[in-house]
């Protein structure tokens, strides 16, 4: 019997759930000097293969054909009740192994607005499959798009292990991590613009204007994604001089960059969608690969809390 490795591993969204979760696992090694809750890295990882299941089943109903769409298709049903499990699982660990409802209302008017604008984001990326929503939603306006993924992305992966991490609430308010919510959110945008390269010929069809649309994937990596890449770098320079941490962190960032940079030219030779996914979101998993052995290797304790 030969196995599909695409279907399992890409297009089921398990990737998604990893990347997911080994950011959230560098953030809160990175941040809080330990690992988050087992309870919430379930919580994150199938929230994310929920969240993208959802996205290609609705890719489905607008008539796209790839190879992706063809699995979708084959594997429907089971889908469709894979998604009403792992939601169930999704709210029983949130509410009630996480308290999450509790801590909301407990949690400061700063976090509450943080909160409310990243799920209302999140849920407007989606918002035409609503049928009685008349308004476009983000992911048809351009740059947009790109910023709703950057920001969910950051919100998931960065500020809710923070948040539920903490036992100092005043530590999401801290000069240092700030700043490394900015670095991760920038640095999740320049993979959100480099994968709307592969998308150019649907986005075009649908007249959803990305930078990669308006300007054209070579000059999109020239002027948009190498400017990126050095402001990621120079935040990445003032974060390491905020906490006073080794050096060593910016050579593996520099590794990172490096890296990045390559793949971003590599994309635009690339068709196949599961290459990109492997080109682009494993970069997800190469930059938390970094931080966390950097924290490991170097034995580290950040001074942020």
């Amino acid at each position: 019997m030969n196995l599909n490795w695409k279907g399992i591993f890409l297009w089921s969204n398990w990737f998604y759930g990893f990347c997911a979760v080994m950011l959230s696992v560098e953030s809160s090694l990175l941040l809080l000097n330990r690992m988050p809750n087992p309870y919430l890295l379930l919580l994150i990882y199938l929230g994310a293969i929920v969240y993208y299941t959802y996205a290609y089943l609705v890719e489905c109903k607008l008539g796209e054909h790839n190879e992706r769409v063809s699995w979708y298709l084959e594997k429907q049903k089971y889908l469709q009740i894979r998604q009403l499990v792992y939601t169930c699982i999704c709210l029983y660990i949130g509410f009630l192994k996480l308290d999450a409802f509790n801590n909301f209302l407990h949690a400061s008017l700063f976090v509450k607005i943080i909160l409310l604008i990243s799920f209302l984001l999140s849920a407007a990326y989606y918002l035409p499959t609503i049928h009685f929503i008349s308004f476009q939603n983000s992911r048809n306006k351009g740059v947009l798009k790109s910023i709703s993924i950057a920001w969910v992305w950051t919100f998931t992966c960065c500020f809710i292990p923070i948040w539920l991490g903490s036992n100092n609430p005043t530590v999401l308010l801290t000069k240092a991590v700030n700043f490394y919510f900015l670095q991760f959110f920038i640095y999740v945008l320049i993979l959100a613009i480099l994968f709307d390269i592969k998308d150019m010929p649907k986005d075009q069809k649908e007249a959803v204007y990305t930078i990669a649309v308006r300007l054209g994937a070579h000059k999109t990596v020239k002027q948009i994604i190498v400017p990126l890449l050095i402001l990621y770098y120079i935040i990445v320079m003032y974060w390491v001089a905020v906490i006073g941490i080794s050096a060593y962190y910016l050579a593996l960032q520099g590794i990172l960059i490096v890296l990045s940079y390559l793949i971003a030219h590599w994309v635009l030779k690339q068709k196949a969608i599961y290459v990109n996914i492997l080109l682009i979101d494993g970069l997800l998993v190469i930059k938390a690969a970094l931080g966390i052995a950097f924290v490991y290797i170097n034995g580290v304790r950040l001074p942020i809390i």
